[in-house]
């Protein structure tokens, strides 16, 4: 994630909770995403389809189901360009998706946001022990990182 001021796109779009985001380039590397409530709000370049669902169950269960390999399959005999790499709406609303029964997507988002919910918990888990070790033995201070920051080679 960008600073608005890091930003020099001619063409932006505003994302909101529940949409789903399609990368021109690689949706059919899977390169499809969810924003969530902590990126309603963002900004999104003119390289990607934006999609908003009904609802936002009905989103993740899209969003969960366009990531197969069957419906990436589907995006890259549609995708056009060197190397067959671009994708646009017109490509994406044709691919034809399965769609269960609304009890079974809602239960579908729910294992979602769970697993989700699952992981945070498990990174913050890591970072209380990172915490530890710091209070014991001052590995993360601001000195380490600038030092880490200036060794690292560059990209």
């Amino acid at each position: 994630m960008r600073l608005g001021s890091e930003i020099n796109y001619k063409k932006m779009k505003i994302v909101r909770t529940g949409d789903i985001v399609f990368s021109e380039y690689n949706t059919f590397h899977g390169a499809i995403g969810f924003i969530t409530d902590e990126f309603d709000g963002a900004l999104a370049s003119g390289s990607y389809t934006v999609v908003r669902c009904l609802d936002e169950e009905d989103s993740l269960y899209l969003w969960s189901i366009l990531r197969t390999t069957e419906i990436r399959a589907d995006f890259l005999t549609s995708a056009i360009g060197m190397g067959r790499q671009t994708i646009d709406w017109e490509d994406i609303k044709t691919v034809q998706i399965p769609f269960l029964p609304k009890k079974e997507r809602n239960e579908i988002s729910k294992q979602i946001i769970d697993a989700w919910a699952a992981e945070k918990k498990a990174q913050q888990s890591i970072e209380s022990i990172s915490d530890v070790l710091h209070q014991h033995f001052q590995v993360e201070s601001k000195e380490s990182k600038v030092r880490f920051l200036a060794a690292k080679p560059p990209k």
